[in-house]
């Protein structure tokens, strides 16, 4: 298993349209090139008492999890079901939520995700696999596909602070932030976001000898 990476957090004030509609964000790195795979989190800068039941799943399928990068709000419960026809040995020692889940095939516990923080997962049998739960306390959250974009929904009109984590990132001690001001028009609803990337990341690759149907 990677060893865990400390979260790291890039923080902008965002300051929302006058009606709770659709965002649409879009990450670059420093050269303008789509950054895929980073949690994104808007935290409501008013008090909000709106929790989202978005159970998830996390499914072990072809010898990688899917999804590899998932964000949830704090108190949503995970499944890990297991699709492939090999046995798998689940686990996480993060802070956030530490956990194991033995050798098993099919369907798995249901696990509450009670913590903020990030929540790396393994397999005892199988160490390519990777994985990354990130829990925060606000509904208003996703993750960045290929082409560096993601969506926000039912955003309600209000101050947020925009939070980001990616495994690439450059480590650092405990959480770093830095802020500042970005205005939201009435009739905007896309964002450009740059983040400098940090060190170059790339998911574990499982071993050639698995290739194909097994």
């Amino acid at each position: 298993m990677a060893k865990i990476i400390h979260l790291i957090l890039f923080s902008f004030i965002l300051l929302s349209a006058l009606q709770a509609h659709a965002l649409e964000i879009r990450i670059t790195d420093d050269l303008n090139n789509p950054m895929k795979d980073v949690a994104v989190a808007l935290f409501p800068q008013s008090a909000q008492d709106k929790v989202r039941d978005d159970n998830l799943e996390i499914m072990q399928r072809n010898f990688k999890f899917k999804p590899r990068m998932a964000t949830v709000q704090k108190g949503t419960k995970v499944a890990f079901p297991n699709r492939d026809k090999s046995h798998h040995h689940i686990y996480s020692f993060s802070e956030a939520k530490s956990f194991e889940i033995p050798l098993y095939i099919g369907q798995s516990p249901v696990l509450m995700m009670d913590k903020e923080g990030i929540v790396p997962l393994g397999c005892n049998i199988h160490d390519w696999m990777l994985g990354y739960i990130v829990v925060v306390d606000t509904p208003y959250h996703n993750v960045s596909n290929n082409e560096g974009t993601l969506e926000i929904k039912d955003v309600p009109a209000g101050s947020y602070i925009v939070k980001f984590w990616h495994p690439g990132l450059n480590e650092t001690d405990g959480v770093h932030a830095q802020k500042s001001s970005l205005s939201v028009s009435n009739n905007k609803d896309s964002y450009n976001i740059l983040i400098p990337r940090g060190d170059k990341f790339s998911w574990p690759k499982k071993p050639a000898y698995l290739e194909g149907n097994y």
